[in-house]
């Protein structure tokens, strides 16, 4: 009885973690990557996570203002990848990490807090 109790509970995990494999991240500038064949955390390099693309003019250049990208609340997103960023709070002039479900993101999303403070540390007197 335990050996069958073991084996379905096995069999039930596996199948649960090829459902997670599979599931696209689904970037809104149109891209798509496969998640990694990971439960958890998905590790996705840095320079192909899209912090929500926001709509740009002619030039390519963004609408939005830095102090207004630091200025927008921190939005995990839909999907379900826990990716790690980090995010600008203008209360308390720090940036704090949390778990980016990698799409439906806005642009105050950064790779490093580093990258974060350096952006948005100077920001709120604009």
């Amino acid at each position: 009885m335990q050996i069958s109790v073991l084996v379905l509970f096995a069999i039930l995990l596996l199948s649960a973690s090829k459902q997670t494999q599979s599931q696209p991240i689904d970037f809104e500038d149109g891209e798509v990557i496969e998640a990694a064949e990971a439960i958890g955390e998905v590790k996705v390099p840095a320079e192909i996570i899209a912090t929500a693309a926001p709509e740009r003019q002619a030039s390519g250049r963004p609408i939005y203002q830095t102090g207004d990208r630091c200025k927008m609340p921190i939005k995990k997103g839909v999907c379900r990848a826990l990716i790690p960023r980090w995010s600008y709070d203008p209360e308390t002039k720090e940036c704090h990490e949390f778990k980016f479900g990698g799409c439906d993101g806005n642009a105050n999303n950064f790779a490093t807090y580093d990258q974060c403070m350096a952006i948005c540390a100077n920001t709120d007197e604009i």
